[in-house]
């Protein structure tokens, strides 16, 4: 029987101005209020360490968010830590399952809601709204989020936070480019 929420694997790359710029705006338009630059680099780091900084992301699936049921997904090639040890995964096989989404407004809003909104990450969130990185990864590995060590899983994030705060003023004022009907469109207002 054929599967219809299976769907190929393509790479969705974009550049972390434009990560940032999904970010913050995701969350306002969820959570209706700004986000604090902390929260925002928490988040930030932890999906550049997820899909390497945007270039291996699939289907806008920025915290590689396992398949959910009901949810359209794609398979890829991933791996996984089991007692200390790195094991790779190829489709079809079960782990190499994924959630796919349309766009970077749906993926990031899954990723928002994934992370907010399920009591399994309860702990993790407020760490996001403390602002606090090396909390944030713990919680999350308690919570089962990732299988690699904590302390490397931590670093990483703990050193893009950084990365973030030094060049957040650059990041954070990042504007797209409209073209001239979005220009026609937000004059109108």
């Amino acid at each position: 029987m054929p599967d219809n929420l299976l769907i190929d694997a393509v790479k969705t790359n974009f550049s972390e101005e434009q990560l940032v710029y999904a970010l913050k705006n995701a969350w306002i338009k969820i959570y209706n209020q700004e986000p604090k630059k902390e929260s925002l680099a928490i988040l930030y780091a932890q999906i550049a360490v997820e899909i390497g900084r945007g270039k291996e992301c699939y289907n806008w699936n920025l915290g590689n968010i396992k398949k959910t049921e009901n949810h359209k997904y794609c398979m890829f090639r991933c791996s996984e830590i089991i007692d200390g040890h790195e094991f790779f995964f190829n489709p079809p096989h079960p782990q190499t399952h994924f959630n796919a989404y349309e766009n970077f407004e749906d993926g990031m809003f899954s990723y928002l809601n994934f992370l907010s909104k399920r009591k399994r990450y309860e702990l993790a969130w407020q760490e996001v709204t403390n602002g606090n990185p090396v909390k944030y990864s713990a919680a999350l590995k308690v919570a089962g989020y990732y299988t690699a060590s904590l302390k490397i899983y931590t670093n990483a994030i703990v050193s893009l936070f950084n990365e973030f705060v030094k060049k957040s003023d650059i990041l954070l004022s990042w504007q797209p480019e409209l073209n001239d009907q979005d220009r026609e469109y937000f004059k109108q207002m």
